[in-house]
């Protein structure tokens, strides 16, 4: 039985650690969009307040 669970072991492990690795990439990913949809507000934002600072 000892051997069984053994041979589990890495493999489950492994299998943990490439889940782990997309959870990591997806949330760069999204991270990444949310950043740029916030800068690209944050230039609307600026781009309007100028616009109001000139009128």
């Amino acid at each position: 039985m000892k051997t069984d669970s053994q041979s589990d072991g890495p493999s489950i492990r492994a299998a943990a650690n490439t889940g782990r690795k997309n959870d990591d990439a997806g949330n760069r990913m999204i991270s990444g969009v949310v950043v740029h949809f916030a800068m690209r507000a944050w230039q609307m934002d600026q781009r309007s307040t100028k616009a109001r600072s000139i009128t």
